[in-house]
């Protein structure tokens, strides 16, 4: 839990820096500079594309699979790395906005799974990924920055398990997706009237074997108009 949330402050902590640093680039360059815009109205309007890349935790511990009762022990899990956010949305004013995305999440992968009646061990892995529908409030401040929360439902999919042994990988047909509520809150710094730096943390909540996921991103939006 300690390096899980050491990676996540490195991660935030660096969006920040990004955002730091973008805001004096735009300052140096002055090109359509959110200085020129008269207001807030100017800032969020139209439709936006947007991409996020940072990292993801899903939340699996061992007990997923020891507690059913073929299974004695699971030597480690790995559900944890690099993930990525693809986004679009609509503002229809300054504070409101619609947006859909979809995020790409690392492999979750237990490993040397002990089976009570078999000699050897056995890792298992599946893929899973998230399409996520919020609304999102937002909170215009001084100088191109803003402020934002969001809340909606989101679709996690599960892909196949994949079980391997001694060279051999068996798929089991086991794919499954299930609706999940998402939070999520961040800050964005307007580069320009149509480029824009962001960094956020969402929050897609559990339902039944079904972990929750955090993802921690920095990325770009361009805003169209």
């Amino acid at each position: 839990m300690i390096n899980t949330f050491i990676k996540k402050t490195v991660v935030l902590s660096s969006a920040l820096a990004v955002l730091a640093m973008t805001s004096g680039f735009a300052a140096i360059s002055n090109v359509d500079s959110v200085s020129s815009l008269s207001s807030a109205a100017k800032l969020n309007k139209g439709f936006y594309l947007g991409a996020q890349a940072g990292y993801a935790d899903m939340n699996y511990k061992k007990s997923w699979l020891t507690d059913d009762p073929k299974i004695t022990s699971v030597g480690e899990v790995d559900d944890s790395g690099f993930a990525g956010r693809l986004f679009g949305g609509y503002n229809f004013n300054p504070y409101l906005a619609a947006e859909m995305g979809y995020v790409i999440l690392p492999k979750v992968e237990f490993k040397d799974i002990a089976l009570r009646d078999a000699s050897t061990t056995v890792d298992e892995s599946f893929d899973q990924s998230i399409l996520d529908f919020v609304v999102k409030g937002t909170l215009p401040l001084k100088d191109g920055y803003d402020l934002y929360a969001k809340a909606g439902f989101a679709n996690v999919l599960r892909d196949d398990l994949e079980a391997s042994a001694n060279g051999v990988t068996v798929n089991s047909n086991t794919s499954n997706s299930k609706n999940v509520p998402v939070l999520g809150a961040g800050a964005n710094y307007h580069m320009t009237s149509n480029i824009i730096t962001e960094v956020s943390f969402m929050y897609y909540f559990g339902n039944g074997d079904l972990e929750p996921t955090d993802f921690a991103g920095a990325g770009l939006i361009y805003q169209f108009g």
